[in-house]
């Protein structure tokens, strides 16, 4: 079983061991959580020599099994957001292919060859429907330039959706309402400046889809930090950017169809990777104050914020070192990464029904588009 580490004073909020492995190890990236759709299983990386290897994590039983373990090939999982399986590239003796792991059996199946780029391609993302896979090709040779690709899973085959051309695309995101939007990250200008696209997905590859640039950077905001996440069952994102004394706060929410973003909450305190509820309700967040690197959680229809508890983990430069936090799909667990013992491992905040309900107590509430989910944790948080 999981190891309780402390219980946090002020909130009640234990942390938990999650890994105890032999080499370092991550829960991967935040922003679209490695989670099952039920929140009962997750997906954990281990960083071997060469490569990597992963396990599925299951939260009741505390068992791990490893369900893929050939460090030189396993890439770096996708992105799909509380879901039945988790997404795989490998790499074959002549080619790379799409492996699904479902969070159930644990069985393995080759969805497709990646067949058409070159050169490197990114984590990339996979729709809610299991319908599409779309990546990004890196210019190598010059930085300003990348191509996003898009494979129909149902036929196998693969496109250029994209050819950017002054701008760097990155951390692509399907949106979490069924209309399959992809979300880029565009590093503007030598990356002085980032900017938030959205495409929409079509099924007929003759149909090139236009980037609908969002309210984000320019005179809107400060640039973003790189850490931003779709709400579930909604047109809607929520990112980081760095701290905008002015506007006191670098937490903003923004919609496809909206003429300006609105800050999230009037923090005194950086908030840096940013992930959401599968309810749409409630954010959590980290603070960059090493060496306690705390977490935050707070409400999207209120400004009601608090600290949950301190990672103990620093950021000297290494993504392995990030927290990468995201909440489980029940509510019931932040997951996140620390290196506090020297070797970085997998921990949860088990989250208790006191500190759940007390973000609901003392905020106002605010006018904002709601979501078609449920939360899983409305009756503990008494609204």
């Amino acid at each position: 079983m999981f190891k309780t580490i402390a219980t946090d004073p002020d909130t009640g909020v234990e942390m938990v061991q999650l890994t105890d492995h032999p080499t370092p190890t991550d829960p991967i990236y935040g922003e679209q959580p490695y989670g099952s759709v039920d929140g009962r299983r997750l997906v954990v990386r281990h960083r071997e020599r060469q490569g990597s290897s992963l396990s599925i994590i299951d939260l009741e039983t505390g068992a791990s099994r490893m369900v893929l373990c050939d460090p030189e090939h396993v890439l770096h999982p996708c992105f799909h957001a509380w879901g039945h399986a988790v997404f795989v590239p490998v790499i074959k003796t002549d080619r790379r292919e799409l492996i699904r792991v479902d969070f159930e059996s644990m069985e393995s199946q080759t969805l497709c060859d990646l067949a058409g780029p070159t050169q490197k391609l990114s984590y990339g993302t996979v729709s809610q429907d299991e319908r599409w896979y779309a990546a990004i090709e890196r210019d190598l040779a010059d930085d300003s330039r990348s191509r996003v690709w898009l494979w129909d899973l149902s036929s196998g085959q693969g496109r250029v959706l994209l050819e950017s051309e002054g701008y760097f695309c990155k951390h692509e995101q399907f949106s979490l309402d069924g209309r399959n939007r992809l979300l880029l990250q565009c590093n503007i200008s030598g990356h002085q400046d980032v900017k938030l696209g959205v495409m929409a997905v079509s099924e007929n590859p003759g149909n090139t889809p236009e980037m609908h640039w969002l309210p984000v950077s320019g005179d809107h905001t400060l640039p973003p930090s790189g850490h931003e996440a779709w709400l579930p069952g909604t047109d809607r994102i929520v990112f980081s950017t760095r701290m905008d004394e002015a506007r006191n706060g670098n937490l903003w929410e923004v919609g496809v169809t909206d003429d300006a973003p609105r800050v999230v909450v009037h923090n005194h305190s950086y908030i840096g990777h940013v992930a959401v509820s599968r309810c749409a309700r409630y954010w959590v967040g980290d603070g960059y104050h090493e060496p306690v690197t705390p977490l935050y959680m707070g409400r999207l229809d209120t400004p009601k914020y608090r600290r949950v508890l301190d990672t103990h983990t620093g950021f000297r430069g290494a993504q392995i070192d990030h927290t990468h936090l995201y909440l489980t799909a029940d509510t019931k667990w932040i997951i996140f990464g620390s290196s506090r013992t020297g070797c970085p491992q997998v921990y949860g905040a088990r989250l208790n029904d006191t500190f759940l309900a007390s973000l609901a107590a003392g905020g106002s509430p605010r006018e904002r588009p709601q979501p078609s989910l449920a939360c899983p944790s409305d009756a503990l948080s008494g609204s």
